[in-house]
């Protein structure tokens, strides 16, 4: 099981949804991995439907979405792998 933090744009100067900021705690059997990295593109806006797909493309069961404070800026994203 993995869980997904994600924050919009972190800088002022940055388009709106355009950098990520992506903090994960995976659930594996013997132990509980927390780690994280951040991210920017320009060719498309990475909003929480982005992550849903991809996670979707990529195999995973979306648990929980979860939008929180002003939307697409910070979500939770809780996924399975069947």
């Amino acid at each position: 099981m993995a869980y997904l933090g994600c924050r919009g744009a972190d800088r002022l100067d940055e388009p709106e949804g355009k950098r990520f900021t992506i903090y994960l705690r995976t659930k594996l059997p013997s132990e509980t991995v927390e780690y994280g990295y951040s991210i920017a593109r320009y060719d498309r806006i990475l909003d929480p439907s982005y992550y849903a797909a991809l996670a979707k493309d990529c195999g995973f069961e979306v648990v929980t979405l979860k939008e929180q404070g002003s939307p697409t800026k910070t979500f939770f994203l809780e996924l399975r792998r069947p």
